[in-house]
């Protein structure tokens, strides 16, 4: 897994994670889900952190690249947000 945190311009945040699958992630309605045999007991994180990031009105793209077998996550922020709560 790789993980990078960044600045862009001084005003964005831009958070990176990339790790390895073994094979394509799924989707059913443009919604990322579990490929687990105990699916509903998995993927609320991925939903919590698009909520996240839609309320402090930044970008999440997430894609996979199957020449690498790679899934990455690239979250972007503007740190200049009214709402923007320091943790």
């Amino acid at each position: 897994m790789d993980f990078s945190i960044s600045t862009r311009n001084s005003n964005f945040v831009i958070i990176k994670i990339s790790n390895s699958c073994n094979k394509k992630p799924k989707y059913i309605d443009g919604t990322l889900v579990s490929s687990k045999s105990t699916s509903g007991m998995h993927g609320i994180g991925t939903r919590s952190i698009k909520r996240v990031v839609e309320k402090y009105n930044g970008n999440l793209e997430m894609k996979f690249d199957s020449n690498t077998n790679t899934f990455t996550s690239t979250i972007g922020i503007n740190s200049n947000t009214q709402n923007y709560e320091r943790i």
